[in-house]
């Protein structure tokens, strides 16, 4: 399953080999009238439809989109969920909301470039070490008119150097903070869905290298 979001919604794209599961869902099929679907998809990504929806596809984001709304454009990004040696988890806040430093891939970088690269300039950490992967991201956004979706690769990574953060101003970031496990919930109420599962999806991969780890003890 893919999800994509739109400002706080979320599309749920379903392989029809998992319909058996317990997703909510609204039942469009494959075969469904493709003008009838791009209708929806835009009712949706424009905020007309407010809330979640779910389609049946073998699709990935990027071939739906391509398919229904080929004048999308496509953007690639990285990011990085950066812990300290006290298990602090680092954000920066913008626009309102805390949010994880991520950015547009360069020209010429690998995706592990980029997710350091940003981190190190949204918040002026450096000597970060990649830990792992984790589940990518897709958001739609309207910049200057045009919708564009964007992929986000997001690594896992450690700091263990006491470095003063800097927040990247003209970014608009006007706070770079580590958060305490025990204010992360507060946090995280300000956060963005797809921030939301990013953590979301790193806790329950912990969790479940402790019962493997429990298991084999």
């Amino acid at each position: 399953m893919y999800k994509v979001f739109c400002d706080n919604r979320c599309l749920q794209l379903i392989n029809p080999d998992d319909r058996h599961l317990n997703y909510p869902e609204m039942k469009i099929s494959q075969q469904a009238d493709i003008s009838s679907l791009v209708l929806m998809i835009n009712d949706w990504i424009n905020g007309k439809i407010a809330e979640d929806i779910s389609v049946t596809t073998d699709e990935d984001p990027y071939q739906f989109f391509y398919r229904l709304l080929p004048s999308m454009s496509i953007v690639e990004a990285a990011g990085g969920v950066v812990k300290n040696r006290h298990e602090e988890t680092l954000f920066i806040f913008r626009n309102n909301f805390w949010d994880l430093p991520k950015g547009h891939r360069e020209r010429g970088e690998t995706l592990v470039q980029t997710a350091v690269r940003e981190v190190e300039e949204e918040t002026g950490l450096s000597e970060l070490t990649v830990v792992q992967a984790l589940p990518d991201t897709w958001h739609c956004y309207q910049l200057h008119g045009k919708w564009h979706l964007k992929y986000t690769a997001w690594f896992v990574m450690s700091s263990k150097l006491d470095e003063k953060l800097c927040p990247q101003l003209s970014e608009g970031i006007i706070k770079a903070e580590w958060i305490k496990p025990e204010n992360m919930s507060a946090v995280l109420r300000q956060c963005y869905r797809s921030v939301q599962d990013i953590l979301g999806s790193m806790l329950n991969t912990n969790n479940n290298d402790q019962k493997k780890l429990t298991l084999l003890s």
